[in-house]
């Protein structure tokens, strides 16, 4: 049988600590980022919120104002409806009663 040959018990990994300063630096930045990143997002989705909101807020009252106004020219149309006879056929009715 042939022998394998034996690379070595004491592997060992060495890292420069200019380079450990620079991939913690480096870990810390892009932690930083995400975090800014994530807030932003948060606080758009609560301004977002916020009008979403607001815009219901006047849809309702314009919707309220809109029927407010159609009613009040409901009894417009109403009155004049009553007041300027209009119609040709209806004008002699009145007259042959009296």
């Amino acid at each position: 049988m042939a022998k394998q040959p034996v690379i070595g018990d004491s592997m060992s990994v060495t890292i420069n600590f200019k380079w450990l300063i620079q991939l913690i630096t480096v870990i810390c930045i892009g932690a930083y980022g995400v975090y800014k990143f994530e807030t932003r997002i948060n606080q758009l989705e609560t301004n977002l919120a916020n009008a979403v909101e607001t815009l219901m807020v006047l849809e309702q009252e314009r919707k309220t104002e809109q029927k407010e106004e159609i009613s009040e020219l409901e009894e417009k149309l109403g009155w004049y409806e009553r007041e300027l006879n209009l119609n040709p056929f209806s004008w002699g009715k009145g007259s042959k009663g009296k």
